[in-house]
């Protein structure tokens, strides 16, 4: 992973664009052609997902929802959403490429309809990403509320018991607003 041996401020210090971001900038409403767009990408996620025989949840509206805030996050940092790329077991996670680097950045983008709601993932993570992001709100308008690198917040210390469901769950104090 390329964040091994840097703090979480080290991070943050040393990535690709140190711009800052007004309250007003985090919240992110999409277009009538964008939530069009993420229709198209739902349909079809599903569709393959199908294909190979993944468990995939047919709700529609958290399908819009997951795919809707991963748009409205891209769009936040003018990042290229790849959405021609073949279905995989993560198809959420970005993967980002920038000028000078060697490595690839990885990127999950989470998705809450609490508003004090917690950036959570599943016990069974395998692939931890480089970087964990949570964006709260209903399918067009989500808000940004920040991210935590994979190293820090993948770690048993992070597994929690919230109702029914177990595994990793930090609360959004916890989260860094500087992503870039």
């Amino acid at each position: 992973m390329i964040t091994e041996g840097y703090s979480f401020d080290d991070k943050i210090r040393n990535s690709v664009n140190h711009g800052r971001l007004s309250e007003e900038e985090y919240e992110i409403t999409l277009n009538s052609f964008e939530m069009e767009l993420v229709k198209i990408v739902v349909k079809q996620r599903l569709r393959l997902g199908d294909a190979r025989g993944l468990k995939t949840d047919k709700d529609m509206e958290k399908q819009l929802n997951f795919v809707g805030a991963e748009l409205a996050f891209a769009k936040l940092f003018n990042i290229y959403m790849d959405f021609g790329r073949q279905y995989r077991a993560y198809d959420h996670v970005m993967t980002l490429r920038y000028p000078g680097r060697t490595e690839d950045v990885t990127i999950d983008v989470k998705h809450t309809h609490q508003e004090r709601g917690h950036l959570t993932a599943n016990i069974e993570t395998k692939e931890v990403c480089d970087f964990y992001v949570l964006m709260v709100g209903q399918f067009p308008t989500f808000v940004y509320r920040g991210c935590i690198p994979g190293d820090v917040f993948i770690r048993e210390e992070n597994i929690k018991q919230l109702g029914a469901w177990r595994g990793y769950a930090v609360e959004q104090h916890r989260l860094s607003i500087e992503f870039f």
